[in-house]
């Protein structure tokens, strides 16, 4: 190969991947560390939102209560409900059980374990919104609803 063929190769494969890094959605893909809990959170991204839950007792039986008493809602917006307050992770709602130790919830998220927080995880794995108080069911539906990929699946499912 000759040194012009050689340069104008490495040159083609220093664009290409400039273009990788420049365009967007061609971003390489999140890397996994490795351990179990990273690659449960994998595995529910872009399949599962999250509404994680910390903080005392009262308060968090609390917010369980309101999501348990529309539970069928929950599913139907594929969202995993947890109680991470304490180091046995408790499911509320949601269609996984196989769920990381709370303290992974607590670290991935920024989870205070002192005061009551409740977080919302959107399929992207992003934290959406962020709560000190008591999430009502019917503004965190219209939150989920209104992001991009509910609507798509609503308007997949035909429905309104």
């Amino acid at each position: 190969m000759s040194t012009r063929q050689r340069s104008r190769w490495t040159l083609t494969a220093l664009f290409g991947l400039l273009g990788k890094c420049l365009i967007p959605g061609c971003a390489a893909e999140t890397v996994t560390t490795g351990t179990p809990h990273d690659a449960w959170f994998d595995d529910v991204r872009w399949e599962h939102r999250l509404l994680v839950i910390t903080g005392p007792e009262d308060r968090v039986a609390d917010q369980a209560a309101a999501c348990h008493a529309v539970r069928g809602g929950m599913l139907d917006r594929e969202l995993i409900v947890v109680d991470a307050s304490t180091e046995e992770v408790r499911l509320i709602a949601g269609a996984r059980e196989d769920l990381p130790a709370a303290g992974s919830f607590r670290t991935r998220f920024d989870l205070p374990t002192d005061t009551f927080e409740v977080v919302l995880v959107g399929k992207d794995g992003g934290v959406k919104e962020r709560r000190t108080e008591r999430f009502e069911t019917e503004e965190l539906f219209q939150i989920i609803d209104a992001m991009p990929m509910r609507m798509r699946e609503m308007r997949e499912r035909n429905e309104p």
